[in-house]
């Protein structure tokens, strides 16, 4: 048998064991979709490439445990989506996990291996909702987690309500829309390692567990990412360039945080961060968090929220009490209900500038 026609064996309900022939190359898409007695697959020991379409197994509830073979060069589109999946070992001869919803809504899976030498992205909704799975470690040559279009709801680990820990490799530059969002377990995040500058939408949203955030070098960071991480805590170091609004949202535990230039920006001209001042980035934080621009004076640091116009169009520290304070230790005192500076004053307490 060289080939299985796509839907060949979908919806036979009472299924339960397939052994499949070392001479097959290519399994059609939904060839075992609904088979939800199957607990048994057997991809035979293979000599040559196979290729496999999507869907697979999808919904196949009684499945467990598979042995992927050698020569799988892909996982296609909900593959796995929907099984009982426990454990899965990736083979190393697997080159392309982009693919949406690989492993979706599989509520049983507790671990997967990825390929060590693995290198590209992560697809959309690849675990969503894989609510038992406690640890991932990605593959250093992971560079995407989600879609390559813009503001599409990757959600790579979305709902991963179990998910304590994650190594996210020296390679990845982005972590995309609801990446981690809801991943209420999740307890540190570091992106040190990582050439990192996209952290998008809801990326981190609601994960209330998290204690330790290291942003790394990531830049472009995107609406309501922390919302609603109330467990961050310590002094948070910050590179400015993009920062859009709700970013750090009802982060409540978070005692400083700093705001210096990115290594590789030179020269602050604000000419390009005329999208940095958005509505209620900190909404919610009290007087007892600071935010410290680290290496702009309060001119220039104003003039990067873009908050000394009669009329600011965006006011980031809306519905704010956070103390603020520039280079030199001066502080601006704003009123974040009503959006506008009231002053600037020196640490002696001198007024050095009032409308």
């Amino acid at each position: 048998v060289l080939t299985i026609e796509a839907e060949a064996f979908r919806n036979c309900t009472k299924l339960d064991n397939v052994v499949i022939p070392a001479s097959t190359t290519s399994i059609g898409s939904y060839a075992f979709e609904n088979c939800e007695s199957l607990t048994s697959f057997d991809f035979g020991t293979r000599n040559v490439p196979l290729n496999v379409g999507i869907a697979l197994f999808q919904g196949c509830t009684s499945f467990e445990d598979v042995v992927l073979p050698d020569g799988l060069t892909a996982i296609p589109d909900y593959m796995f989506a929907n099984t009982g999946i426990k454990n899965l070992v990736i083979p190393d001869s697997v080159t392309d996990l982009s693919g949406t919803g690989l492993f979706m809504n599989c509520a049983n899976l507790e671990s997967v291996e990825f390929p060590e030498g693995y290198s590209g992205a992560i697809g959309s909704r690849a675990f969503y909702n894989c609510t038992s799975l406690k640890a991932v470690v990605l593959p250093d040559g992971v560079t995407r987690l989600g879609d390559t279009e813009w503001d599409t709801p990757d959600e790579t680990f979305k709902n991963c309500t179990s998910l304590e820990t994650v190594e996210f490799g020296s390679a990845l530059s982005t972590v995309g829309v609801g990446g981690f969002e809801n991943c209420t377990s999740l307890k540190s995040v570091d992106l040190s390692g990582c050439p990192m500058w996209e952290v998008s939408q809801y990326a981190f949203k609601n994960c209330t567990s998290l204690e330790y955030l290291d942003l790394g070098s990531a830049y472009d960071l995107y609406e309501n990412a922390f919302e609603g991480c109330s467990s961050i805590s310590g002094e948070i170091h910050m590179p400015y360039f993009w920062l859009y609004g709700g970013f750090f949202k009802g982060c409540t535990s978070i005692d400083k945080l700093y705001i210096y230039e990115a290594d590789w920006f030179d020269n602050y001209d604000p000419e390009l961060q005329s999208y940095a001042g958005t509505n209620g980035n900190f909404e919610g934080w009290t007087s007892k968090q600071s935010i410290i621009f680290a290496e702009l004076t309060w001119e220039d640091a104003c003039d990067w929220w873009g908050i000394l116009d009669e009329d600011p169009e965006y006011f980031p520290m809306l519905n704010c009490a956070a103390r603020v304070f520039d280079c030199d230790g001066n502080e601006i005192i704003y009123d974040g209900e009503n959006c506008i500076v009231l002053k600037v004053v020196d640490p002696e307490g001198n007024v050095l500038w009032e409308p």
